[in-house]
């Protein structure tokens, strides 16, 4: 059996919590171009290594009342991300970011799947490192589904289902069961899948397969003014070689063909020069399959299109903890604590709080750094090291957890806590 958005620069704390790239709902939110492959591009076939079927759709429940413009599905294999090629995890970021610790870490999983923030997870279950787990955190016991144990939070709107060889993470409205019990549903077969009921989406899983990191939504990528509806990005690695795959798939009433495709690609300013690029068109769906050198692959600049999809410095090569945080408001005096209930410790120096005024339009008036940090007083924060946030700054505030990363110069938002008692169905 078988996962944020990064400048080149330095993205910043603040950048990491604008929800840019990756952080959006969109899969390539803000994009519109195809990726900058440069003037030399040689053209032919292109092998990549195996990958198997997309087994993962049958554990996608047809949302309800939600766009598949706005769909965004990752699926990630966590011991298969090309460490070895590139010295760190290639992507995951959005999964790890909807899941919390409970005992089983994240490496531990043959494979994940996050749908739209709703995340299922293939382990062998260790039932001990659970129950020494959960009590140290806010989630409690609370019923019981088709063999699995369902627990929520109520600091946050979050559940989490726990069955033998599947964890099933979800976010929820006014009942907590009612998320989780499609997802559980849907993996039993009792309802009606997603690519069953809609044919684009289908069609745009198929070609994907089941890649080590592969995501599928939707987008504003354009080629010669004409925009696509969905897309989709796989990446696969050998020894030597990344092979990054884009799928985008256009209106039946657009009429795309490879010369455009190809005068598109040598429009591009940017110098990364792949070894081979396949195109393949198939009605409306057009596939581009590259085979690109590591060190190339990693320089991709944060101001080109598909700048989230960019590693190494640029990007997504990254180790992130996995850290379950926790939230008590005192609404009477206007504090919150965090606490760093269970997972992985992680230096001080590379946590940042912000509260944040979410009416604000402007980003240096929407975040405020916090007045003390966890850096004042821990050099490492583990398991049961809190901080108080003051928030009676503004009434529409939530708070946020930035963290920067080791092996770069990426940043992201660990987790935004807003009180559940604001947040609508």
């Amino acid at each position: 059996m078988r996962d944020d958005q990064t400048s080149q620069n330095g993205i910043g704390r603040r950048q990491a919590l604008t929800g840019v790239g990756f952080g959006a709902i969109g899969l390539l939110s803000g994009c519109s171009t195809l990726p900058a492959f440069g003037q030399r591009i040689r053209y032919g076939t292109v092998d990549q290594p195996s990958q198997s079927a997309p087994f993962y759709r049958e554990w996608l429940p047809e949302p309800e009342g939600y766009p598949l413009s706005a769909t965004r599905i990752e699926y990630v294999e966590p011991s298969n991300r090309g460490q070895s090629l590139f010295g760190a995890p290639y992507g995951g970021h959005y999964t790890k970011r909807n899941i919390d610790y409970i005992g089983m870490d994240f490496d531990a999983f043959d494979w994940l799947l996050c749908a739209n923030g709703h995340t299922v997870g293939s382990v062998d279950v260790d039932a001990d490192k659970i129950n020494q787990t959960i009590p140290k955190t806010s989630y409690e016991q609370f019923d019981e589904y088709s063999g699995y144990d369902i627990y929520k939070r109520d600091d946050m709107r979050r559940t989490v289902g726990i069955g033998d060889e599947r964890i099933i993470y979800s976010g929820f409205g006014s009942e907590p069961i009612d998320e989780i019990k499609r997802f559980i549903d849907v993996g039993a077969g009792r309802v009606q899948r997603w690519h069953e009921a809609n044919e684009d989406l289908a069609r745009l899983i198929e070609a994907a397969g089941a890649a080590p990191v592969t995501h599928v939504g939707g987008t504003r990528t354009e080629i010669n003014s004409q925009q696509a509806n969905f897309e989709g990005l796989t990446i696969n690695t050998d020894d030597s070689y990344v092979y990054p795959r884009w799928l985008l798939l256009f209106p039946d009433d657009v009429n795309i063909t490879r010369s455009e495709i190809e005068n598109h690609i040598a429009q591009s300013a940017s110098a990364l020069d792949p070894t081979r690029i396949d195109i393949e068109q198939t009605g409306q769906l057009v596939s581009l399959l590259a085979k690109i050198r590591p060190e190339e692959f990693r320089t991709i600049a944060s101001d080109r299109p598909f700048n989230h999809m960019a590693i190494g410095q640029s990007g997504n090569v990254y180790r992130q903890e996995f850290i379950t945080w926790g939230f008590s408001h005192d609404a009477e005096n206007n504090v919150v604590t965090v606490k760093h209930e269970a997972g992985d410790s992680i230096n001080a120096s590379r946590l940042t709080l912000y509260t944040v005024d979410t009416t604000a339009k402007n980003a240096d008036e929407r975040y405020t750094e916090a007045p003390e940090q966890f850096a004042d007083t821990y050099e490492v924060v583990q398991p049961g090291d809190t901080r108080q946030v003051e928030v009676n700054t503004t009434e529409n505030w939530q708070i946020n957890i930035a963290a920067e990363a080791t092996e770069s110069t990426a940043g992201w938002t660990e987790i935004s806590y807003v009180p559940p008692r604001r947040v609508t169905d």
